[in-house]
């Protein structure tokens, strides 16, 4: 099944809950890129300020992980979390790794970070899923 099918049978209500589940994983990065330091404009590697504790980062993103699974798939929310929760580890983890060692990027690189980085939790949700639906 094509992402568009999928999102067709979705009810409007739902659909609305799982763009603003799939703007979760796009705010996780987001943090991760300012935390870094990438502010300006051009997106040179200042740090001006200290925009959360690496801590604090992780915390934030992690929920919004648990928030943007359940949102994306309401029918299997304890499934759909927990997968989100990895993927946005994976993200978060792989936007620290990646962009630590940069002196700049690209805006097309945020796709980059954030495909390779939600790998872990799409594995998992597929998996499980299949668990799940095998058994009953």
């Amino acid at each position: 099944m094509t992402v568009e099918e999928r999102f067709s049978q979705l009810s409007k209500i739902e659909g609305i809950l799982a763009i603003i589940g799939a703007l979760c994983f796009v705010t996780a990065v987001s943090f991760s890129i300012v935390h870094l330091g990438f502010v300006n404009e051009v997106q040179h590697h200042t740090k001006p300020f200290q925009f959360l504790t690496r801590e604090q980062l992780w915390l934030i993103n992690l929920g919004l992980g648990l928030l943007g699974g359940v949102l994306t798939d309401l029918r299997r929310f304890i499934i759909a979390g927990i997968s989100g929760l990895i993927a946005v580890a994976g993200i978060t983890g792989f936007a620290i790794f990646y962009l630590s060692w940069r002196a700049d990027f690209m805006s097309l690189e945020i796709i980059i970070i954030i495909c390779i980085g939600m790998i872990p939790g799409l594995f998992l949700y597929n998996s499980l899923k299949k668990q799940f639906y095998a058994r009953h």
